[in-house]
C-alpha cells in the first residue's frame, strides 16, 4: 500500500513537469522546422537568382555574336571569300573580345578558308552537327559542346550563313563561345561557401562546373 502511494505520488509529480515541458518542446520543434523551411526557401531563391544571372549573360553573348556575324555576312569580301581580308577582320574582332575563342569562315563544302588564328593544316566543318543544321535551315544556329578545331579549346559554336541577294549560300561564319565566360558571372554573384554550380547542354554534357571546372567540363552529367 505504501509502495502504491509512493508510485502514485511520483506520477502526480511527473505529470505537471511533463505538462510544462511538452509545450516548450513543441515550440522548439516548430521553431526548428520553421528555420529549416526558411533556409530551404532562401536556397531556392539563391538558385533561381543564379540561374537568371547566367541565362541573362548567356543571352547577351549570343545576341552580340549573332549581330557580329550578321554584319560580317554583308561584307562583300566575306561573300567573295577574300582570305586575307577575312583573316584580318576576324583577328581584329577577336582582339576586342575575351568571350570567344576563334572566328572562322568556311566554304559551303565545309573547308575553312579564313580564321582569326593561323591555320597550319586543312580544316573542314562538314561533319559537325551544327554545320549540317545550318545547311538545312540557312539561319543562325547554336552548336553543342566541342573542342574547337581552330582554337583547340572547349567551346560552343555560333554559326551564321553568308547569303547573296538571291539566297545562294556563299560561306559560313563560325564563332566559338568560350565557356570561361561563366567564371565572370560566378565571381560577380559571389556565391556562399560550399555552393556548387553545374551548367549542362541538351545532351547532358557539362559545360561548366564551379568549383574546379577542369575536372568536369566535357563529361556527361550522371542520371
Amino acid at each position: 500500500m505504501k509502495r502504491l502511494s509512493c508510485a502514485s505520488l511520483r506520477v502526480r509529480l511527473i505529470l505537471p513537469v511533463l505538462m510544462a515541458i511538452i509545450p516548450a518542446l513543441g515550440i522548439t520543434i516548430y521553431s526548428g522546422l520553421e528555420q529549416r523551411n526558411q533556409a530551404r526557401l532562401h536556397a531556392l531563391e539563391d538558385a533561381q537568382r543564379l540561374a537568371q544571372e547566367i541565362s541573362k549573360d548567356h543571352d547577351h553573348l549570343i545576341q552580340n555574336a549573332r549581330q557580329t556575324l550578321f554584319t560580317l555576312s554583308k561584307i562583300s569580301q566575306v561573300q567573295e571569300q577574300d582570305k586575307d581580308t577575312c583573316c584580318k577582320i576576324s583577328a581584329d574582332i577577336m582582339k576586342q573580345s575575351e568571350d570567344y575563342t576563334a572566328l572562322a569562315a568556311a566554304k559551303p563544302n565545309g573547308d575553312v578558308f579564313a580564321s582569326s588564328m593561323p591555320i597550319t593544316r586543312p580544316i573542314n566543318y562538314s561533319d559537325r552537327s551544327w554545320f549540317q543544321r545550318l545547311l538545312k535551315t540557312r539561319d543562325f544556329v547554336i552548336g553543342e559542346y566541342q573542342i574547337g578545331r581552330v582554337s583547340g579549346k572547349p567551346s560552343i559554336v555560333l554559326a551564321y550563313p553568308v547569303l547573296d541577294d538571291i539566297g545562294n549560300l556563299k560561306a559560313i561564319l563560325a564563332l566559338g563561345m568560350d565557356l570561361d565566360w561563366l567564371k565572370q558571372t560566378i565571381a560577380k554573384i559571389k556565391l556562399p561557401e560550399g555552393i556548387s554550380v553545374s551548367v549542362i547542354d541538351s545532351d547532358g554534357t557539362i559545360l561548366f562546373h564551379f568549383p574546379e571546372p577542369g575536372k568536369f567540363i566535357g563529361k556527361s552529367m550522371p542520371e
